[in-house]
């Protein structure tokens, strides 16, 4: 009996204080689930101009040198000394650009379709739950009203027990 009342006390402030419209857009503002499939879906979308653009450049810088350990040294005196620069750009195969773009695309599109489910099963569990909380909340109304009644009843019967009328009548 005292464990029903630690239910009733934990869920009365919450039983009908906020419509369930309301729980529903405080939970796609601040649900973890739903925050990160967003994030996600923020990232991938960056993904198809990175992935059909052209790889960096890369820059480099060598040198071999004969007698003192600086660079440069013995350059000109020594056939094997040399300094040098190098650039390089690595051009993929035609059509590879267009194709991870493309692939990239649909990442973002999965993840979207991902967001959206994860959006839909969030609202779906808390309506589940509300409902439940509901449900419980017009249990405990329902039990608390007939055990008053019954009181009442048991108070009566012991009245008239108390005063002789223990029997009751027959029609």
């Amino acid at each position: 009996m005292r464990v029903r009342y630690w239910i009733w006390l934990w869920l009365a402030p919450v039983a009908g204080a906020q419509p369930v419209s309301t729980l529903v857009e405080e939970a796609l503002r601040n649900n973890r689930e739903i925050l990160a499939a967003q994030k996600k879906v923020e990232a991938l979308r960056q993904r198809p101009a990175s992935e059909s653009s052209l790889p960096d450049p890369k820059l480099s810088l060598a040198w071999a040198s004969n007698g003192a350990p600086w660079p440069g040294s013995g350059l000109g005196i020594y056939l094997t000394s040399y300094i040098g620069l190098l650039v390089s750009q690595e051009v993929p195969a035609p059509g590879k650009r267009r194709l991870r773009g493309e692939i990239a695309d649909k990442e973002a599109a999965a993840a979207f379709s991902e967001y959206r489910a994860t959006r839909l099963s969030v609202v779906w569990r808390l309506k589940q739950a509300y409902q439940l909380m509901n449900h419980a909340v017009d249990s405990l109304y329902y039990l608390d009203r007939q055990q008053e009644l019954l009181n009442g009843m048991l108070r009566t019967a012991e009245s008239r027990y108390a005063a002789g009328r223990g029997r009751s009548r027959t029609f």
